[in-house]
């Protein structure tokens, strides 16, 4: 391996504007100081705009069309569920890279990390895994991660009402990852990946609070403070031989309203359902032609895809334009605002073997329009206690001591600027371009 290491803090869903809003007003003036050093840049997320896919892309330098997994769920083709995880993550990951050239890893708390994989070091899986303990490798390492405080995530649902306990439980996630981390640097490693889900919680749940100046505003500053504190610590803990790196695989807006996109679907004539709804999509019913998962994702009912499908491939492209043109003309009744920023289809948006699993047709909402998919009677346009939501633009990228291209670059380019920057061959099986100057 390289002298050099490198050290990546991933802050889940931290805006660029927000960090630099943040470090302007000295609420968090280390994150700021490493803005100001020039290798520091606003960059794009990815398609889909989720966390799980977001940080696969990055552990694979890929898009998803090249390692199958597009959402934090996904339907068979008998609309079946499936949660996704590691386990189908179709491609090697950098960890596993780094490890075959010799380098040894600490991969902490990133969402495709369940089941850990065997590499040289210690992989913990993040927010996705089931329990803590079936998500160690080497499960050895368990009992000191217990004693250090590691813990995967709050919990949402509790989150969505109890706002107390969400602010309780984020620092006290905050600083468990603080005292492991803390622990672990000490021990020898080359590549140390470690990602923090409390940020995207926090700003799910408190965004508003924070816009408004309401109640919990104060604790939403208060956070990024000890966001900040730690930061500055762990600045000061790295040595000279090693790359810090900062990163956020999306940005965040404030949520206007959630829009329910099966619901748009029944209403043009394109979905029906049938039977109890804890069928969930297998109530989806002849004769259907299309249903939408999270965010915005939809599946046209395809013969040669679906057990309900009934599309013929002239018949799948007449509709897919069809259902295009309307969603472009989509408004808020409330507002007049355009609902759907982008629409995107998947042969121009995924490249790789996957691709004919990727969603026909993927929407990038306007900002404030959250896309959800209830299968539920009920309005287009809802509300939920949600506050915040992702963003394909406005991720943050910042790389201590060096310079990043200018121009935007995606959170998949970092993938070969790590490998580079630890000497490790990337070889030709990346997408990635990198963000080196």
């Amino acid at each position: 391996m390289a002298e050099r290491r490198v050290f990546v803090l991933g802050l889940d869903g931290v805006p660029w504007t927000l960090a630099e809003r943040f470090a302007d007003e000295g609420v968090m003036p280390n994150l700021g100081r490493l803005l100001g050093g020039g290798g520091a840049a606003q960059i794009d997320s990815v398609y889909p705009t989720v966390s799980n896919v977001a940080w696969s892309c990055f552990q694979t330098g890929k898009n998803p069309g090249r390692f199958d997994i597009f959402g934090f769920a996904e339907i068979d083709r008998r609309l079946q569920l499936r949660l996704p995880n590691g386990e189908h993550l179709l491609s090697e990951t950098i960890e596993q890279v780094v490890s075959a050239a010799g380098g040894r890893v600490i991969s902490l708390g990133l969402p495709s990390g369940h089941p850990p994989r065997a590499i040289n070091g210690l992989m913990v899986g993040g927010f996705l895994a089931p329990s803590l303990e079936r998500t160690v490798h080497p499960p050895g390492r368990l009992e000191e991660l217990r004693r250090l405080g590691w813990q995967l995530d709050v919990d949402p649902v509790r989150a969505r009402t109890d706002r107390d306990y969400l602010q309780r439980a984020a620092m006290e996630l905050l600083a468990g990852r603080r005292r492991t981390a803390d622990a672990m640097l000490a021990e020898p490693w080359d590549l140390f990946l470690l990602h923090v889900m409390e940020t995207d919680r926090v700003n799910h749940f408190l965004w508003g609070q924070w816009a408004d100046g309401g109640p919990a505003a104060a604790f939403f500053r208060d956070f990024y403070r000890g966001v900040d504190d730690w930061l500055g610590r762990l600045d000061a803990a790295l040595g000279d031989d090693v790359t810090l790196i900062v990163l956020s695989d999306h940005g965040f807006c404030r949520i206007t309203a959630e829009v329910q996109l099966n619901r748009w679907l029944r209403r043009e004539g394109c979905l029906w359902t049938a039977g109890p709804p804890e069928r969930m999509f297998q109530a989806v019913a002849p004769p259907s032609r299309a249903v939408s998962l999270v965010p915005g994702r939809v599946h046209l009912l395809r013969r040669e895809a679906f057990d309900v499908g009934t599309l013929e491939p002239d018949e799948a492209a007449a509709l897919r334009d069809e259902l295009a043109d309307k969603l472009r003309r989509w408004t808020d009744p409330a507002s007049g605002a355009a609902v759907c920023a982008r629409l995107l289809r998947r042969e121009e948006t995924f490249a790789g073997p996957y691709v004919h699993h990727a969603p026909d047709l993927l929407i990038d909402p306007a900002d404030g329009y959250d896309l959800k998919a209830a299968l539920s009677d009920g309005e287009l346009f809802d509300h939920s206690p949600l506050e915040g939501m992702h963003t394909y633009r406005d991720a943050m990228l910042c790389i201590r001591g060096r310079a990043v291209t200018p121009e935007r670059r995606g959170i998949t380019d970092v993938t070969r600027s790590i490998l580079d920057l630890l000497g490790v061959p990337a070889g030709g099986d990346l997408d990635s371009r990198g963000v080196l100057a």
